[in-house]
């Protein structure tokens, strides 16, 4: 059996090397590029009931260009017009990109699409499906794909809120007050997990004014959004920032200003619809008894309320990396 080596798949390689060697003066019958952007593709059909008929044939490639390989077949079969055009280098060329079945094969990016037989490469591939290296690789590459969603939209953003010691902050100043919680399945630190989460990182603010806006940002993981940054705009027109804040992706919370109010409120709680991996929503609880709506998402996940103590200062802390909460 062989071994499932997710980065160096001879079988792969293979099928570039053979590509490689023929590149020099192959000339397949595949030259619908040339066609395409020439304005010499073939004789079109004339079907009334065919919409597509209308399009020059630069759009109809293009248009194949973007469509999933098993909506290309739907549509020469739904219509004249695709189904007398050949697919062209540059289509074969495009399952390999990003958002098709094959992106997955780095060893196709930077080549030049004129240059290689891409049908061939692309036939040659799909007969590694079931090969167990071949799997592995796209199934690494999937998971890949969400650590890369997430990383590039945090990716400038700053772990904001003052330092409280932790797991990968040892040497902080440790905070001794007495915190009420809410969070997840939450693991230690040192634990292996497959399920849950656990608190790497820890910041805490004090907000000593009353706020007149909140706003969280959210960062997505596998499909779903969890909350990553709170912002606190102070009656004083500081803003205190604890998390994760991406100032062009936050959400306020009271948008017309009917709960704080243009002079600031009070915030006495919070409502959280928490899952196993982190806070999914948020509502707020006012000095007023005010209830804000549900900001994120809160069907059909649990919640709890998290009430703070009574007095001048707001203080909140917030473990990462992952969402988990607290008040006092």
């Amino acid at each position: 059996m062989e071994y499932s080596d997710p980065l160096n798949i001879p079988s792969l390689q293979e099928i570039f090397q053979q590509r490689f060697r023929e590149a020099g003066g192959f000339n397949k019958k595949n030259d619908a590029d040339e066609a395409a952007w020439n304005n010499e593709a073939p004789p079109k059909v004339s079907n009334s009931t065919d919409c597509f008929q209308l399009f020059p044939t630069e759009i109809i490639y293009n248009i194949l260009i973007c469509l999933p390989s098993k909506d290309v077949l739907n549509a020469k079969l739904a219509s004249a017009t695709f189904a007398s055009l050949p697919l062209t280098k540059t289509f074969w060329a495009s399952r390999f990109q990003r958002g098709f079945e094959f992106h997955c094969v780095f060893e196709a990016q930077g080549l030049r699409t004129k240059d290689y037989d891409w049908e061939a490469i692309y036939l040659g591939v799909r007969s590694l499906q079931n090969n167990p290296s071949f799997k592995n690789r796209r199934r690494i590459w999937k998971l890949l794909l969400v650590v890369e969603e997430l990383h590039g939209r945090l990716i400038s953003a700053e772990l904001n809120g003052a330092l409280s010691q932790s797991f990968f902050e040892p040497d902080a100043p440790e905070d001794k007050r007495s915190w009420k919680m809410a969070s997840g399945a939450l693991n230690e630190p040192e634990t292996n997990f497959s399920n849950g989460c656990r608190s790497l990182f820890a910041r805490t603010i004090d907000i000593s004014f009353k706020v007149t806006g909140v706003f969280l940002t959210f960062a997505r993981f596998n499909g779903i959004e969890y909350i990553s940054g709170l912002r606190f705009q102070q009656y004083n027109g500081v803003n205190s920032f604890l998390g994760y804040v991406v100032s062009n992706g936050e959400i306020g919370m009271d948008v017309d200003g009917s709960l704080l109010g243009k002079d600031g409120c009070g915030i006495s709680g919070f409502y959280l619809a928490i899952d196993s991996r982190g806070v999914r929503a948020l509502s707020l609880l006012t000095s007023s008894g005010k209830v804000s709506a549900w900001v994120g998402e809160h069907d059909g996940i649990p919640k709890t309320r998290l009430l703070l103590n009574q007095g001048d200062i707001l203080s909140l802390k917030a473990g990462f990396d992952v969402d988990c909460f607290y008040a006092r």
